[in-house]
Parts: C-alpha cells; sequence; structure tokens
C-alpha cells in the first residue's frame, strides 16, 4: 500500500537538479521579465564582492607605495626575515664596474669622481685591476695627487714585488702622481725611497719606454731643496742625506745617456753651491749638503777625473773645486 507522500516524494526532481534547472532559470530570463508566478521559483542570486587576495609576499612588504609605475626591487634579510628595498644591481649580484665610466674621467679623487665603495675598493686592490680601459692623459692632469709622501712607500713596495711587471699601468700612475708631489724637492725622510725606485726605473725603462717620463721628473726633481718634517730631522736623517747624495754621485758615474746625465749633474751642482736664502725655510741649508757629500763624493769625484770622458770631466772637475774647500764661504750661486 503505498501512500500520497511517498508518490510525490518519488514524482519531486532531485534537490540538486531542481537547483540546476532555477539556475538555468535566472540566468536565461531577465529580472525585467519575471512576473509573480515565477518570483517564487526562481532564485535569483546576490552579487557578491570579490576581494582581491594579495599574495604572502606582497603583504610580507607592508606598505608599498603604488604610485610609482617604476620596477621596485626587494630582498629578504635573513636575520631581521622582513623585505628591504634594494637595487636592481644588488638584487641580480652585479657587481661594481671596476672600469670607472667616461663621464667621471675614471678618476676617484676628484670632486666629480666615481666614489667606490669599501666592497668595490677591496675588489680592485686584491684584483690589482685599476681603470684597464685606454684613456687620454688629459682627463686626470688636473686632478691632485691621490696619496701624498706616503706614495713613496707605496711605490718602493711596487718596485719590489715580484709581479710589478704585470701592473705596470698602475705603476705609472702612482709614478706620475708622486712626481707631482715632490715637485718642489723632496721630503728629507722619503730619500731612501726615491734612490730604490730611481734604481729600479733605470733597469727597467728598456723594457718599458713608457716609464721614461716618469724617471725624468723623479730625476728634474733633485734640483730642489730637500725638506725637513722639523727641525732636528737633519740630525736624525743625516745618514739618509749622506747616502742620498753620495747615490746621485754613483749616477753620475753610471748614466750613459748624455741627457740623463746632464739633469743629474746639474742636480748635484745646485746642491752644492745653493744658498740658504734660495732653498727656504725648514730646507737643508748649504753646510749641511757639503758636510754630508764630502764623504761619499770626494773618492769618487778623484776617480772619475782618471776615466773621465770629455762630457764627462768638466761636471766632476767642479765637484772637485767645491769639495776641496767645502765652507759655504766660497760657493756662489751663478
Amino acid at each position: 500500500m503505498w501512500k500520497s507522500e511517498d508518490s510525490h516524494s518519488r514524482l519531486a526532481p532531485h534537490p540538486t537538479e531542481q537547483s540546476v534547472s532555477t539556475n538555468k532559470i535566472s540566468e536565461s530570463l531577465p529580472l525585467d521579465e519575471i512576473d509573480e508566478s515565477t518570483a517564487s521559483s526562481v532564485l535569483v542570486p546576490l552579487p557578491t564582492k570579490v576581494h582581491p587576495r594579495k599574495s604572502k609576499i606582497w603583504r610580507d612588504l607592508g606598505n608599498v607605495s603604488e604610485e610609482s609605475s617604476h620596477t621596485k626591487f626587494y630582498k629578504r634579510n635573513r636575520e631581521k626575515k622582513e623585505f628591504e628595498q634594494t637595487t636592481r644591481e644588488e638584487f641580480y649580484s652585479i657587481s661594481e664596474s671596476m672600469s670607472g665610466s667616461s663621464d667621471t674621467f675614471e678618476c676617484i679623487h676628484g670632486p666629480h669622481g666615481k666614489e667606490y665603495t669599501a666592497k668595490g675598493l677591496l675588489k680592485r686592490n686584491i684584483l690589482k685591476n685599476l681603470d684597464p680601459i685606454p684613456k687620454d692623459p688629459k682627463w686626470n692632469t688636473d686632478c691632485p695627487p691621490s696619496f701624498g709622501w706616503d706614495m713613496a712607500q707605496i711605490l718602493e713596495d711596487m718596485v719590489r714585488c715580484p709581479t710589478v711587471e704585470r701592473q705596470i699601468d698602475r705603476f705609472q700612475e702612482h709614478l706620475s702622481d708622486f712626481a707631482r708631489t715632490s715637485s718642489n724637492g723632496y721630503r728629507i725622510d722619503v730619500l731612501s725611497n726615491v734612490c730604490k725606485v730611481l734604481n729600479y726605473l733605470l733597469e727597467a725603462v728598456a723594457d718599458y719606454p713608457i716609464l721614461k717620463p716618469g724617471l725624468v721628473s723623479l730625476l728634474k726633481n733633485l734640483k730642489h731643496p730637500i725638506f725637513l718634517v722639523k727641525a732636528s730631522d737633519v740630525v736624525t736623517y743625516f745618514d739618509k742625506l749622506m747616502n742620498f747624495i753620495g747615490y746621485i754621485g754613483f749616477l753620475l758615474i753610471e748614466l750613459e745617456d748624455e741627457t740623463l746625465f746632464d739633469i743629474v749633474a746639474a742636480a748635484v751642482i745646485w746642491h752644492l753651491t745653493a744658498p740658504d736664502k734660495m732653498r727656504g725655510p725648514g730646507t737643508v741649508h748649504l753646510r749641511h749638503s757639503l758636510t754630508a757629500a764630502a764623504p761619499v763624493l770626494r773618492q769618487t769625484t778623484v776617480r772619475m777625473l782618471a776615466i773621465a770622458r770629455s762630457h764627462k770631466f768638466p761636471i766632476f772637475l767642479e765637484i772637485a773645486l767645491l769639495l776641496a774647500y767645502d765652507t759655504a764661504e766660497n760657493c756662489t750661486f751663478v
């Protein structure tokens, strides 16, 4: 025996099918065409507000301005576990350029020069690669020297290094800077450094002719007063002063190039004859030069008078006459 409720339940559509059909009706009938008879059986979906979902990384970035259309780069700090804005070069691990740029004239010390970071300077020192791009010397001629008198020790360290030939361009730049620093004369505490650098240049100039202008500049700077850091330096560094003048006398024997010989000879005569007034204050006086020159030049001069060629003989003769009576009264600078 069956009941009417059972028959009604068998004939009723499945709830899923009903929901599908009502959805189809709601999609096919516009809202203005639905009458009261169909309103009870039609389900009209309400408009839902869709909230855009932001990714977890975007939420971690915090308040990021979206006004600019330019690409921004962020990286996560491992210690703080937060995102920090960075540059494109750091994001892609692009190392700092080691060759400078044309608009900075490859100068690192001028007002418009390129300021290298501490990491960049460390990399330049490790690689010993300073601006390998050929450049016009006029670009950095007017720039001040990047180092002061400390450059003398740097040059000595370079000439002692067995790989100095690999960094000959760097050596040439440092040599040019030091030549400008010492253009008015050498300081007494760097005289030994100057002798060692000159000794290397005289041997290396045959293989590297580009070093000859620097050699000539250093030799021309010999014809200038020797500066003191303090008044007592003439006593403290007297041995260095004596060795310096002795090395200049040694150059008179070794140099075969007449042009270089004339430059050195003029420097020796200047130190043995220039009055204190011309030397200026805070310099090695004439009496100090004569006292230091006598022990190291006397024997050399006498021996060279016997074997010197016609071009060198007058210089050694003049030195011998000046040392024969080594007092300030017999020296008049001409």
